[in-house]
């Protein structure tokens, strides 16, 4: 059993569709995914893998692909089923 620690919440990006996805990143670089969908909040799980740093997130305009931004000067997105990183382009 671990105990569960609060981090803080550094960025929120909602999808744009009705799918109720909503994606968190907290303070310890962990990327988070919920559903918010008929009303309940679901913890869907943590990603795994990516960049140290985040300080950018958005969702694409249809809500089917999710993007972060750091100070590595990386852009990744995102396998939001998978949960983890399906393209990193370093921009240096």
């Amino acid at each position: 059993f671990v105990e569960w620690q609060p981090s803080a919440i550094n960025l929120c990006s909602a999808s744009p569709t009705d799918t109720g996805l909503t994606a968190v990143v907290r303070a310890r670089a962990g990327l988070e995914l919920y559903s918010f969908h008929s009303g309940k909040m679901q913890f869907l799980g943590g990603f795994v893998g990516g960049p140290k740093s985040m300080e950018g997130l958005a969702w694409s305009a249809d809500g089917s692909r999710l993007f972060s931004v750091g100070l590595e000067g990386a852009v990744v997105e995102w396998d939001v089923e998978g949960r983890c990183v399906r393209r990193m382009v370093d921009t240096h």
